[in-house]
């Protein structure tokens, strides 16, 4: 990896965690992530109005 490369790729994990605070419980410091593939809607009507191309 370039030296460039490198220190954007450290900036943008400084950038990331900036003002993370450990959880109490586990103390985890890292930002969770939240995989979703499918969801649940109330009316089909709905749905077409929420769908975002990725």
């Amino acid at each position: 990896m370039a030296d460039a490369n490198r220190q954007l790729a450290f900036a943008e994990t400084l950038q990331l965690h900036a003002g993370q605070e450990p959880d109490p419980t586990t103390k985890a410091r890292a930002v969770p992530i939240y995989a979703s593939t499918s969801f649940v809607f109330n009316d089909s009507a709905v749905s077409p109005r929420l769908i975002v191309d990725f």
